[in-house]
């Protein structure tokens, strides 16, 4: 079967200790590239989570709360969705995917509000 999925992905993150350096706010503008791209990337993949699951249409807004850890990986403290077939989402590709942050984030925890847009076909 031939599975076309389309797909909008809008990730803003705010930074709840931001101190306005700019090294910091470099680090800040990339890691939201990396979770734009690795979203982007896992949806359009044929077999994704989402069809492994029988998903076949998110339409969400989504609010993560991550911090980066020590080891520059993302340690997910709270995801909010009306759906929780997209919270569960979410929490799969973040825990799954090798996300590593600069170490000039570590210790710090920001939201990110994704646009979660998905339909398989």
């Amino acid at each position: 079967m031939k599975t076309i999925m389309t797909t909008v992905l809008l990730v803003l993150v705010i930074s709840l200790g931001y101190a306005g350096n700019t090294s910091v706010q470099q680090a800040r503008q990339n890691l939201n590239v990396d979770l734009k791209n690795v979203f982007s990337e896992d949806i359009s993949r044929y077999n994704n989570y989402l069809y492994q699951h029988g998903i076949e249409k998110l339409d969400e807004d989504v609010l993560v709360i991550f911090r980066v850890n020590e080891d520059q990986s993302l340690g997910v403290l709270r995801v909010t969705c009306d759906n929780p077939q997209a919270i569960e989402y979410v929490k799969h590709v973040l825990q799954s995917k090798n996300i590593k942050a600069d170490d000039c984030l570590v210790g710090k925890a920001f939201t990110v509000n994704f646009d979660l847009r998905y339909r398989a076909y």
